[in-house]
């Protein structure tokens, strides 16, 4: 990716590690790679835990861009400081204004639409 995207900035984003352990033995399960309990199946695989290892999985990516320029966001923070949050990661990108929120509900769940442009606004949105 260095190669190709030499001055690329990235958000590493992060779901609570525990939420993401249960999400990957459920996913595990399922697919019946997993055939155990969860708190057995905790000692068999490694990437069972490895997919929640935030800091081994976002070293390299340090590592080939620098920590100035991969932002690591907490999942559940975004939802609890939207605003703060996408502050954050406009810093990152370099975008200097105030971000526009503009809440969208397509299925009946709360989705964040955020466009930095105001000409790029869809005409019906």
């Amino acid at each position: 990716m260095k190669r190709h995207l030499s001055d690329v900035k990235l958000i590493y984003l992060m779901r609570h590690t525990i939420d993401r352990l249960i999400a990957q033995y459920i996913h595990k399960w399922t697919q019946r790679v997993i055939n155990t309990d969860i708190n057995l199946a905790i000692d068999t695989p490694p990437d069972l835990i490895a997919h929640s290892r935030y800091s081994m999985q976002i070293k390299p990516y340090f590592e080939a861009h620098g920590k100035d320029k991969v932002l690591p966001v907490f999942f559940e923070r975004l939802l609890k400081n939207p605003r703060e949050e996408l502050e954050r990661i406009c810093r990152l990108v370099g975008y200097n204004s105030r971000p526009k929120w503009h809440d969208w509900h397509p299925i009946g769940c709360v989705c964040l639409t955020i466009f930095f442009d105001t000409d790029a606004y869809p005409q019906n949105y």
